[in-house]
């Protein structure tokens, strides 16, 4: 289990990287006062959404998986 925690926070990791990266490229720039050009658009706003979606997600599944080795549950011996 620790190692498939390991590995899957490691793929993780790096979709937190990509969505991280996303956020911050903006389709077709911004304008001269910093506002985005698509802001009005319906498309935009269901990046945005989705992005923000997303590195929530991928942020709690990293925490949850550096859970998961740092645990003091042991399996029962039967």
């Amino acid at each position: 289990m620790r190692e498939t925690a390991k590995s899957c926070s490691v793929v993780a990791a790096l979709l937190i990287t990509i969505v991280f990266a996303a956020a911050f490229t903006v389709p077709r720039g911004i304008n001269s006062d910093g506002i985005p050009n698509y802001l009005n658009e319906t498309y935009f706003r269901i990046f945005a959404i989705s992005v923000a979606i997303a590195l929530f997600a991928s942020t709690t599944s990293v925490q949850m998986f550096q859970g998961m080795p740092t645990s003091r549950y042991v399996e029962e011996q039967a």
